[in-house]
This record gives C-alpha cells, structure tokens and sequence, in this order.
C-alpha cells in the first residue's frame, strides 16, 4: 500500500514539536501557547477561527406579533425599520475541558463602532472591559483559566462529514448579551429618533414574546450568524454631551446579521476532514506564515526545521521504496 506524508502531517508534526519546545503549554486546553498569547488581546486567546464582517442591526417596532401591543406612538412610527451597522469580531473557538459537554463550538460575537482602531486594545483587557466595545454576546462565558463554565445556549450541529457546519439554537436562558443596541428611526416617537434596546422574551402587556433564535454557518473562509427575535427599547435623548433614557418602553422585531470572511493572521487551520469543528493549532507554533507571531528567525527556524527536514527525508526515502 502506497503511504505518503501529507502537508497536514507536516503541520500536525510541527506543531507537535513546538508544543513540545514550551513545556508549560497544556495541549488538552483551548489556549494558545505563551509565546504570542502575551501579546495577543483578549479577543484571541483561544484556538479557533476568527471572521470579520460589518455587522447590520434592524429594529421594527411593533413588527411582528408585537403588532397586537397596544400603541402610543405615531402610526407611522410601527413597522418602519430602524437600522446601524456595526465593524464585527467573531470567534468561533474549540472547546475543552472548561466547557460544556457536547459543545461543538464556542461563538464569541463582539461590536463595535465602524471607525474602531483595534491596534488601541491592549492585552490582558477582559472583552467586556474592552474600551469601545457596544455589544457582546458569547454562547458560553469565555474562560481565562480553571473558571466554572457556564453557557447561555447549547448549540444544535447539523449532521456532516466536513465544514460548511451548520448549527442554530433558541436562547430561552433569558441571556441578553452584554449591554445593548441602538438605532435611528425616521419617524419619532415620545420625541425621540434613536432607540436602544435588549432582546426580551416572555410577556409584553400581555403579548408572549418569543425566546430569540440563532443560526450559524461557517468553514474556513466564511462564516454567516443570523440572530432575531423579540425586544423591549427605550427612547434615547440627548441634552448637550449627555444621553437620557426616557419612560416611553416599546417592543418591536429585530435581526441582527453578520457575514464575515476569515482572519488568518488571528485564525488556526479548521481541518476539512470531520463531523464536528476541529483545528490544526498554527496560530504560536510557527508553521504558517500568515499567523500573529510567524518568524523566519534562526532560533525559531532551528527549533521547528530539524525536525521538519527528518520529515523530508524521510518521505523521500518512502518515495524510492515504494
């Protein structure tokens, strides 16, 4: 039988080796090793994917079965859509033995203003202490160390041999994310055109709400994530430099969608080759030139090309034999 070494055995091997060459990396964790995680920030730590996207939130108030509530405001206030855009982090991250059992994959989905400089993050910022931040919202807690886990929805994973996968979910915890939305209308009401809001479930005078739903695919390039459901919003009013938040609570439909393509600079290999998401660990170990950390410096080189050259070799002498 005819065996060849594949470049994803090169890449396992290497990685190996470099695991190996930090003997303070725990391999049965989701972190990345020391050498590029003290310089990472905190949106990074853990092996997986990541994807950047400009994020779009709608809000249609009184839309949907919140049309039977009872309204204050204008007519022409109820079914119109407010929109904002966001720029958009997601991670998509391999769990370990800090998560849930059966979590196919942990989603950390972050917002932000569409001019955000992220080279003013810093590492060791907790991603809810983060400076500009404005929303957040992880399907478990996202874990810096030994923490209890705790998840806000399990994920359901469509059957597959290979990515794209597939996976969706109903947020009944009552989990909202990390603070809020906000949004403009054209049309006002309780005089006022910008809105924030919260996802809401349960019931609103009297009409029951739906518990918000949550698609996700992905694979190596992309990822698309679909959140809507149901919210409570209060008008915003603005006094100088100041913000208020009047007395005047709405309920409306809102989506927010997100389609991003992959960082490879932040983002590990996603193997192609199985039935629930698994990654090839590049990201601190050197094999892949498009990572956070690669050097070409001799004493990286001279830890990572000896046992890649055996490896050469090796395949060589499989190759004249067979």
């Amino acid at each position: 039988m005819r065996f060849l070494p594949t470049a994803l055995g090169m890449v396992l091997y290497a990685a190996a080796i470099a695991a190996e060459d930090n003997s303070n990396y725990n391999a049965s964790l989701n972190y990345r090793p020391g050498n590029v995680s003290a310089s990472l920030n905190d949106l990074y730590l853990w092996v997986g994917s990541y994807y950047n996207a400009t994020a779009q939130v709608d809000f249609i108030p009184y839309g949907g079965v919140a049309a039977s509530i009872t309204s204050q405001c204008p007519a022409a206030f109820s079914n119109q859509t407010g929109t904002r855009n966001y720029t958009a982090r997601l991670g998509l991250t391999e769990p370990s033995l800090y998560n849930s059992a059966n979590d196919p994959v942990n989603a950390f989905l972050t917002l932000w203003p569409l001019d955000f400089n992220f080279s003013t993050l810093l590492s060791g910022q907790i991603i809810i202490f983060m400076p500009g931040l404005e929303y957040a919202l992880f399907s478990s807690t996202p874990l810096y160390g030994t923490d209890d886990p705790s998840n806000n929805w399990i994920w359901s994973l469509e059957n597959t041999t290979s990515p794209p996968y597939t996976l969706s979910s109903t947020i009944s915890s009552g989990y909202v994310g990390w603070n809020g939305f906000t949004v403009r209308t054209a049309t006002s009401c309780a005089g006022s055109s910008e809105w924030s809001f919260v996802m809401d479930k349960g019931y609103f005078n009297g009409t029951n709400l739906p518990s918000p739903n949550i698609d996700l695919q992905f694979d190596g390039s992309t990822a698309n994530l679909t959140l809507q459901g149901y919210a409570e919003a209060d008008p915003i009013y603005e006094t100088g430099s100041t913000s208020t938040t009047g007395d005047t609570t709405i309920a409306g439909e809102f989506r927010l969608t997100f389609s991003g393509v992959i960082d490879t600079y932040h983002s590990d290999i996603l193997r192609n080759d199985t039935s629930t998401p698994g990654w090839l660990r590049t990201v601190g170990f050197n094999n892949n030139s498009a990572n956070f950390g690669y050097t070409t410096s001799e004493s990286t080189r001279s830890k990572l090309m000896g046992p890649l050259s055996l490896t050469a070799i090796v395949s060589a002498v499989w190759l004249m034999i067979l």
